[in-house]
């Protein structure tokens, strides 16, 4: 599963399409597909709406962030990025479930979670999305 093949389902489709059509059309299965489709609305990708109980993704017309300065010109204006408190120490399976909702510009993302390890993939890969 790539984001080509995602974005090139959805290229036809204007008003977009749920992650179970997604899946259904590209093969994938919705919780697998479900990750990647929230790692793309964060990458500004795709733009994601709730319809229902659907959460419908279709292409953002915005486009992604520009590429980060070259590393001599970030060190003069770089600025210290807070300190990211640890995830309590459990097992990856310990329950903790909650939501988690990000503002990005002009676009709100919710995922939920019920372990330490869903969690911590999340975190994980927007941290690698957003480097």
């Amino acid at each position: 599963m790539s984001e080509a093949t995602i974005c090139a389902e959805l290229d036809d489709k204007p008003a977009g399409l749920s992650a179970k059509e997604i899946g259904k059309a590209i093969g994938e299965a919705t919780p697998v597909l479900m990750e990647q489709l929230l790692l793309m609305v964060a990458a500004g990708t795709l733009k994601q709406r709730t319809v229902g109980r659907d959460q419908v993704f279709s292409l953002a017309k915005r486009q992604r962030r520009p590429a980060p300065k070259p590393a001599a010109v970030q060190e003069e204006t770089a600025e210290v990025a807070p300190e990211v408190a640890p995830l309590p120490s459990a097992s990856p399976r310990t329950p903790i479930s909650g939501t988690l909702t990000l503002n990005l510009a002009d676009d709100v993302v919710t995922t939920g979670f019920q372990t330490v390890d869903q969690l911590q993939r999340f975190a994980t890969a927007l941290k690698e999305v957003t480097a």
